[in-house]
């Protein structure tokens, strides 16, 4: 629990450095679950996506609200066609925070390719572990 907690405020400060330098920068949280970042981070100009699978965004919706600077989407970030629903005009940063974990090499690589090429220069930012832990 307190490695989450480390985690969640590890990525707070991140989110806003980010947001310090790119005053009209977009956040992705990638596998957001039931994740409040936003409402840590928000400065008034942030656009930011909660991306998670269709039946997690259902119950998000249950919970928290969608707004013009807050959106969702439902779909595998596996995936690459919910990309074309990003809007960007600063510089976009990707949060897939406790998510990695359960994926392979192969899937990740072919993920961050995906990225690299629709969106150059963008940030990602993820955790990792070694094997034992």
């Amino acid at each position: 629990m307190i490695a989450w907690i480390k985690r969640s405020l590890i990525c707070d400060r991140v989110g806003m450095r980010f947001l310090s330098t790119h005053t009209e920068g977009t956040i992705v949280n990638i596998g957001c679950d039931l994740d409040t970042t936003f409402d840590r981070v928000d400065d008034g100009r942030l656009r930011w996506y909660d991306l998670e699978l269709p039946d997690v965004i259902e119950l998000r919706r249950k919970f928290i609200t969608q707004n013009e600077s807050k959106k969702f989407i439902a779909a595998s970030f596996l995936e690459k066609e919910w990309l074309d629903q990003i809007e960007v005009q600063d510089n976009v940063q990707f949060i897939a925070a406790g998510i990695f974990y359960y994926f392979t090499e192969q899937e990740l690589h072919a993920f961050i390719l995906h990225l690299l090429d629709k969106f150059p220069g963008s940030e990602l930012i993820f955790d990792v572990c070694s094997p034992p832990g």
